[in-house]
């Protein structure tokens, strides 16, 4: 009987979804690695996978950033290399774990397609990975400066209150007095 088998196979079918429909908690990392919190960076993505592994959450994308301009006295010219060089140590751990699906993006590079564009920001690779978030949302996990969401927040306020379920920061702060100390 056709219409008994189209019931069953629906029933079925409904079942199964039901039966591995679990929630899974999506999240952005942002970074702004410096040369001493490089193994730091590292182990998260080693911690990530083990709990990708067990179904509990994905990572929609890992934005690399260099530090804001004067967050400290020991910021210096090699922290733009320090930048890619850790940009490029994530990329390859993620490949390593099998986790190349997740994408690392590094603001302050660049427009890929050689256009004389400014150079594209923390706040564009937000914009784009929010673009695609599931209805849900998506959790923010912060290792770096606030500023990169400062200024996603400033430009994309609706957005940011309707797709972000929760910032998660993991850095500490700074003072910076205004003569600059």
């Amino acid at each position: 009987n056709p219409t008994e088998l189209g019931r069953f196979l629906n029933i079925g079918y409904s079942q199964g979804l039901a039966m591995n429909h679990s929630y899974k908690m999506r999240f952005i990392l942002l970074a702004q690695p410096r040369w001493n919190n490089q193994a730091d960076e590292l182990i998260a993505i080693v911690v990530f996978r083990a709990l990708y592994e067990l179904g509990i959450m994905d990572c929609l994308g890992i934005i690399v950033s260099p530090p804001p301009a004067g967050a400290d006295k020991a910021t210096s010219s090699a922290d733009k290399e320090t930048t890619l060089e850790q940009a490029k140590a994530i990329e390859d751990m993620l490949r390593t774990l099998g986790l190349a699906h997740v994408p690392v993006l590094l603001a302050g590079a660049e427009p890929k397609d050689g256009s004389v564009a400014d150079t594209v920001t923390a706040a564009d690779h937000l914009r784009r990975i929010y673009d695609v978030v599931p209805p849900a949302g998506v959790s923010l996990v912060v290792t770096a400066s606030l500023s990169d969401i400062n200024e996603f927040a400033g430009r994309h306020p609706k957005t940011f209150r309707d797709k972000t379920q929760s910032v998660i920061l993991l850095s500490g702060a700074q003072v910076v007095n205004e003569d600059g100390s």
